[in-house]
Parts: C-alpha cells; sequence; structure tokens
C-alpha cells in the first residue's frame, strides 16, 4: 500500500474505532466493578429509628459524648401480667375474666412444678385453685429498669381485678407468674399473646401507711406490692443516638466507649449510622444510673494536649461563683485517673463544694488520699452535701470508709443516720446485726429482715417499702414502755404488758382459735421476733413466734411508736409510690366492663417499646 491520501484516511478512521473500542471496554469494565461492588458489599444497617427531639447541649459538656449523642429508650418498660395470690383466708374470691382464667389454668397445668408446695399441687387443680376463697386473681404490673441486665430484680404491684369480690390482698403470696409488655390499649387476648419478658411472685406488702402518703391514693387492701419480685429475663440496651449521623463517628465512639470502660466483651456496638447500642458495664451493674450520667461526659478526643488543655479550663471553671460543679466532677471522672494530678490540689480548696466534687471523682477514680475529704464532707453541717458523700462512702471499695460512716449512725439528724445506714448494708462491719425472718406460708420466700442497729442517739426505727423488706431498730436496748396494750381490729394478735408482770403477753387468733401465748421481753428487737418468727417450736417444745406477714408488723411497731409504747421516732421510707409505678390513670380496662378507679396500678404506656426489642 502506497503511503498517499488513503492511507491517512485509513489510519484517521482505525483510530476512531480504537477509541471508540475503547469507551465501550471501560464502559464494560466499569459495569462490571459496579456490579462487584454489589455483590461484595456487606448487608445495609437496619433503617434509622424515627428521629427523637434532641435535648439542648450544655455548654460544659463540649467535645464530650453528650454534645454529640443523646440517649434513647431508657425510660423503664411496662410489664403486666395476671397471677394468683394465696394465703388470703376468707377475703379472696373465686371471680376472674373467662379469658385471664383459662389462661391461668393452661400455664399452671403446663408448670405444675412452679407453682405452691408439693402439698398444695397434691390437694388442688389449678381451676379447684383459682375457686377457693382464699385465693384471688390479680393484675401484675412493674417497670423494668433501663440497662437491666438478664435475671435483674425489680419491685411489683398487684391489684384485685376490679368488680371482683376480693376483700383483702393482705398476707398474701403471689404464685409464679409471667410478665409481657405492657400498652394500655392492648385487650387481654392480646397482651397474653405477646411475649413473655419477666417473672414475678412473692410476698404481698399492704402498705400500712397509704392513709398517710398522698401519692398512694389512700389506703386499699386490694392493692399491694412485692419487694424485688420481678425478675427480667433479658438483658435490657442501651441506645446512643447521633445529633448527625455519621457511620465513622460512630464507629469512633464505640471504639472510644470501650477503651474508656476496658470491657471484653465490649460493652458498645456502632449499629448504624446513626446509634450505637450499649450494655452497662459490670463495674456499674449495682449503681446503673451512674454510668448514664458518666457516659455523656466522656471527652471523644484522648491525646495528651487535648485532654491537658481541658482539664487546665475545668479548674479554671470550677473556681467561678455558682460553676456546675457536679457537671465538672462528671468530665473530671471521664478522664479518668489521668486527671488525678489536675484536682488533687482541689481537695484543700478553700470552698467546701469544691472540695467535696473534686474528691468525688478522686475517689471513683479509686484515689485513696480523696477519702478523708468526703468524710469530711460527710459529717459537716451542710445537709445536701453530707447526705452525698454518705452515699459516696458507701459506695467506695475501701475498707476505711466504713469507720467514716459509723458515728453517723448516731447522730441527730434522722435522714443522714438511714443513709449512712443504707451505706453500711453488705459492709464488712459489727454494728448491724441481722436477723431474716422466712414468709409462714412458704418458708422458702423472705417475709423480714429486722436489722439491730448498735449506735446511740435519739430512738429511732426505719422501715422499707422497697427492694428487701427491713426493719432497722437503732438502739439494741430500745425499750417497749410498761403497761401496754395493742389490739389488731380483727383480734388477730393481742399484745399485753403490765409493770408487775414485767414482759410482753402476745397472742392472737388463727382460724378461729387462740394461737399458744408468747412471754417477750420489754425490748422491740424481741417482740419483732416474736412477731415474725415462724409459729414452730424450739428446742423445749415452746412455740417461738406468730409468722405474721410484714406489712402486719410494721403496722404494729407504728402504732406502738405513734401511741408513745415505743418513745422512738418512726420513719417509713420516703419514695412515693407513683416515682415506683407511674402515675395514676383513669383509663377504661379490657379485661372490665368499668374504668380504673382512683389507685389504679397501671404504669404510664408511652414508653412501651415494639414487641421484638425486650
Amino acid at each position: 500500500m502506497s503511503d498517499g491520501p488513503d492511507k491517512g484516511k485509513w489510519m484517521r478512521r482505525s483510530a476512531k474505532l480504537l477509541a471508540s473500542v475503547g469507551v465501550c471496554v471501560l464502559a464494560v469494565l466499569c459495569g462490571c466493578e459496579g456490579l462487584r461492588e454489589k455483590l461484595t458489599a456487606k448487608k445495609p444497617p437496619p433503617p434509622e429509628p424515627p428521629p427523637a427531639p434532641a435535648p439542648p447541649i450544655d455548654p460544659l459538656l463540649a467535645g464530650t459524648i453528650g454534645a454529640i449523642t443523646y440517649y434513647a429508650e431508657i425510660d423503664p418498660l411496662p410489664v403486666r401480667g395476671f397471677g394468683i395470690v394465696i394465703g388470703l383466708g376468707q377475703n379472696g374470691s373465686s371471680d376472674c375474666p373467662t379469658v385471664v382464667r383459662q389462661y391461668l389454668v393452661d400455664v399452671m397445668t403446663r408448670e405444675r412444678d412452679a407453682w405452691g408446695s408439693t402439698e398444695l399441687r397434691r390437694r388442688f387443680s389449678p381451676a379447684e385453685l383459682i375457686d377457693s376463697p382464699s385465693t384471688a386473681v390479680v393484675e401484675v404490673v412493674g417497670l423494668i429498669p433501663a440497662a437491666a441486665v438478664a435475671r435483674e430484680n425489680f419491685d411489683l404491684a398487684v391489684r384485685a381485678i376490679p368488680g371482683t369480690a376480693t376483700r383483702s390482698l393482705a398476707g398474701g403470696l403471689l404464685l409464679p407468674c409471667e410478665l409481657r409488655m405492657y400498652d394500655v390499649e392492648l385487650t387481654e387476648e392480646q397482651l397474653l399473646a405477646r411475649r413473655v419478658v419477666a417473672r414475678g411472685g412473692g410476698p404481698v406488702f399492704v402498705n400500712p401507711f397509704a392513709g398517710e402518703d398522698p401519692a398512694s391514693g389512700g389506703y386499699d387492701p386490694r392493692r399491694g406490692y412485692i419487694f424485688s419480685g420481678g425478675t427480667a429475663i433479658y438483658t435490657r440496651k442501651i441506645r446512643l443516638v447521633l445529633r448527625e449521623p455519621s457511620y465513622p463517628v460512630a464507629r469512633r465512639l464505640e471504639t472510644r466507649i470501650n477503651e474508656r470502660f476496658n470491657q471484653r466483651p465490649p460493652i458498645a456496638e456502632a449499629i448504624s449510622r446513626g446509634y450505637l447500642e450499649l450494655e452497662m458495664p459490670r463495674a456499674f451493674q449495682a449503681r446503673p444510673e451512674e454510668f448514664l450520667r458518666l457516659l455523656p461526659h466522656l471527652y471523644v478526643e484522648n491525646h495528651a494536649a487535648f485532654i491537658e488543655a481541658r482539664l487546665r479550663e475545668l479548674t479554671r471553671l470550677a473556681a467561678l461563683k455558682n460553676a456546675d460543679l457536679d457537671t465538672i466532677s462528671l468530665i473530671w471522672e471521664g478522664v479518668g485517673r489521668t486527671a488525678l494530678p489536675q484536682i488533687q490540689p482541689l481537695y484543700t480548696d478553700p470552698d467546701p463544694a469544691v472540695r467535696f466534687y473534686a474528691a468525688r471523682a478522686g475517689l471513683r477514680l479509686q484515689d485513696v488520699t480523696a477519702l478523708p475529704v468526703v468524710a469530711q464532707a460527710a459529717a459537716s453541717d451542710d445537709h445536701s452535701l453530707a447526705l452525698l458523700a454518705v452515699r459516696e462512702l458507701g459506695a467506695c471499695n475501701y475498707p476505711q470508709a466504713v469507720s467514716k460512716l459509723i458515728p453517723l449512725l448516731s447522730v441527730a439528724d434522722p435522714e443522714l443516720r438511714i443513709a449512712a445506714y443504707e451505706a453500711l448494708l453488705g459492709q464488712p462491719q459489727s454494728v448491724i446485726r441481722s436477723t431474716k425472718y422466712p414468709l409462714a406460708l412458704d418458708p422458702v420466700q423472705l417475709n423480714l429482715v429486722c436489722d439491730v442497729v448498735d449506735a446511740s442517739g435519739p430512738p429511732l426505727i426505719y422501715v422499707r417499702r422497697t427492694r428487701v423488706p427491713r426493719i432497722a431498730v437503732f438502739g439494741a436496748q430500745m425499750p417497749v414502755a410498761l403497761p401496754v396494750f395493742y389490739a389488731a381490729p380483727d383480734d388477730s394478735v393481742i399484745i399485753n404488758g403490765t409493770e408487775e408482770s414485767g414482759v410482753l403477753t402476745v397472742f392472737g387468733k388463727r382460724a378461729g382459735r387462740l394461737t399458744p401465748t408468747l412471754q417477750v421481753a420489754t425490748r422491740v428487737a424481741d417482740l419483732i421476733a416474736a412477731l415474725a418468727e415462724l409459729p414452730r417450736p424450739d428446742e423445749g417444745g415452746q412455740i417461738r413466734g406468730l409468722g405474721l406477714p410484714y406489712s402486719q408488723v410494721v403496722h404494729i411497731v407504728a402504732t406502738l411508736c405513734r401511741d408513745g409504747a415505743i418513745a422512738a421516732h418512726f420513719e417509713p421510707e420516703r419514695v412515693p409510690l407513683t416515682e415506683l409505678f407511674g402515675p395514676e390513670l383513669r383509663r377504661y380496662r379490657p379485661e372490665t366492663d368499668e374504668p380504673s378507679p382512683q389507685g389504679s396500678l397501671e404504669p404510664p404506656p408511652s414508653s412501651a417499646p415494639s414487641d421484638a426489642q425486650p
């Protein structure tokens, strides 16, 4: 071929053709690459939850996790179920909605070993037990705390179903029952179809102080409470929501949280670009509220220059008038032991509040030199600061804290004495002598604990209304003054004592018959023992007690204090029942034909999640 014009024309056409082929090949390659990406891509993250209103940001939290995230789904989880209370004498009833009755019969038939004693199961069928006048079918409600771990206990409320003839739940025992996630709009059929997330059972406490507590709605023997009667089946995770969704930021937070709390396995997991899920660290499972407060105060950045600059700024801010010392202290704690050189000089600050909040952070970071500073705050005249300091001494792991708390058992302030008592429970000490009394209906169950506190100071008796049922008697020799006479309205207990006899005579009636007469020393602790101990013979063949339920023992002691036979200040635990179980609701109840009366035990429905997320 010649090198003429035809050759040039052919070369130009060839170049165009090669260019076109290159473009096609490139397009094909790009298409294959895109297909490969689609085939090898990870499963897309789950859809984001509907955004909740984000709370405002505290300027002090700049640079912290709390500045870029907020908590979701940390409200207590309402649960509800139905069960049978036994041991009511003639105060129960056979009334029961048909759907609930059939459900209870089915469950008890399927799980016969879970209800009652062997004798009870032998003598009665489930249907016969429901029909007995000594039992009552009740609804049971409770609130599983945020971040609760599996097998964690929580308090329950029970009530006889409205419209039934049950007269009183006093002295009863709730047989094991199932609890499901609760929504007030559900019918009983819909509720019973939901997944079981907790179980309940235990002795029923009918509040004898309800008439004195406006929040409790007045005395109602058809309502009761079970201390630590609920048990969670699943661990509840905490959701940490990003204010501006970003998967890299979520992963960064995951790493930061797991590094700070040294968890193996990790407690934080970035689920998507919008939120993380957290489990409660083992070190905080006994005090979850501290972890929930601490986490938002953790700095995201952790390099030395940044932390050093922030610590200097926090020291400057702590010296200002009206400084938010609680927040500053939490940030110090979030930084970790690196913060100690900055906060230790503040242990001697002229301002007692600055001293305490600096020492609080130090004590939580295992700085033993902070202990005397916190102890000084606990003994100060600042009541609110002293209460905070007592709780910190009780929560720390140092044996030296016990010696700082014991003198506070004898001060004049009842609230401070009770706080010191609560802080010392479970600590290795010899000033609180505890005696456990089993329940007469089921000796495996705990009826109450009587704590005799070796303390001087004004006579004081404290009783719990939550958690473990306890009566604390401040003063080992606290006397019952003679003469004394007490008679229960139904003559179930009679206490009599004269100056001539020098002892208390205690007896009562059971099923129309008089119990054996007990001779009891005139000490409050001995009287409580006689009332609570099981009615069984001792080694000499003498009956040791009446086996009364906790609520009745508390009512007798409170009455004797009110009447002056026991010269002591009587202090029930100050916990409004609405705080435990939510505000009273007046809603139509699907299983009844009437609205709920005042004093409904329904918890608030707004926080119930979907059935798929326990």
